[in-house]
């Protein structure tokens, strides 16, 4: 058997699997798309125009337009994560997953001059085979950890620390009361699962949480979406944004006070009419 059927595959159950040895492709590819269809319908989502201008700042946001290696964050992503951090205006920030440090970096030009900065990723000398749960090898082994940040005249204000997520060693490197987390590190579901509780651990009641690399997709590298979605099912405060990868919680009683701020930007004051559920119909 060739190997075109199962790229075909990559990111979908097994049931599609079973149907592709015992009816063929055609049949599996029926499954995979009932697959996609089911994903989307768990999902609650916020238009990324309706995030931008529930939470507008009067002030300008800063994302570097340098640095667009494979594995970072999308423009419109950055954009997001910066405009949050300006609207928000945290004092202690965590990110799972430094890479590059592109993100520590747009961290750093968007948070105010007393905001402590927590970083996590691998250790240089790092074998990705010894790791539990690790995706990405590509990224992982070519990584330059902090690379971006490390000329920054804010340097002063991150930790970085270097270790494995999947250990308790390493979070206790994290100090508490946390108002504001970037999850980006391995994309295995039990990886993203064991960094969001871990990272919880250390939040404060009403922070802000993202998570990268969302998919309606569903393999060992593509977890993080049904991680969310387990999660949506659970708190009615996490929601992803179309044309992103980003998974998003914002406390209910921040979104509540967004979706009343929306309708000022619609001067017919048709927002009701062209929006009738809202920045979140879901609450």
């Amino acid at each position: 058997m060739n190997n075109t059927p199962l790229r075909v595959l990559d990111g979908f159950s097994l049931a599609a699997f079973r149907t592709l040895l015992t009816k063929g492709s055609k049949a599996a590819r029926h499954v995979m798309g009932e697959t996609v269809r089911a994903a989307a319908e768990s999902e609650r989502r916020v238009n990324f125009w309706d995030l931008a201008r529930g939470f507008a700042v009067d002030e300008n946001v800063v994302v570097h337009s340098g640095s667009w290696f494979d594995g970072g964050t999308s423009p419109l992503e950055r954009y997001l994560l910066a405009l949050l951090l300006r609207y928000f205006k945290p004092n202690r920030i965590l990110e799972v997953g430094t890479f590059r440090g592109i993100s520590t970096r747009l961290i750093l030009d968007n948070s105010t001059q007393s905001a402590r900065v927590f970083t996590m990723d691998l250790p240089p000398d790092r074998d990705f085979s010894a790791l539990d749960k690790a995706t990405d090898e590509r990224l992982v082994q070519h990584a330059k950890v902090g690379v971006e940040f490390a000329a920054h005249p804010d340097k002063g204000r991150v930790t970085q620390v270097l270790g494995d997520s999947m250990k308790q060693e390493t979070w206790d490197q994290v100090v508490g009361g946390i108002d504001f987390a970037f999850i980006d590190a391995s994309h295995s579901y039990e990886a993203v699962k064991n960094d969001t509780q871990m990272a919880r651990a250390k939040l404060a009641p009403n922070a802000v949480m993202l998570w990268h690399d969302y998919t309606q997709e569903d393999s060992y590298e593509r977890g993080v979406g049904r991680f969310i979605r387990e999660e949506m099912q659970r708190h009615r405060d996490i929601f992803v944004v179309p044309s992103t990868s980003l998974a998003i919680r914002i406390p209910e009683a921040e979104l509540v006070a967004a979706d009343k701020r929306v309708a000022g930007f619609f001067h017919a004051g048709d927002y009701g009419t062209r929006r009738p559920g809202g920045l979140t119909p879901w609450l």
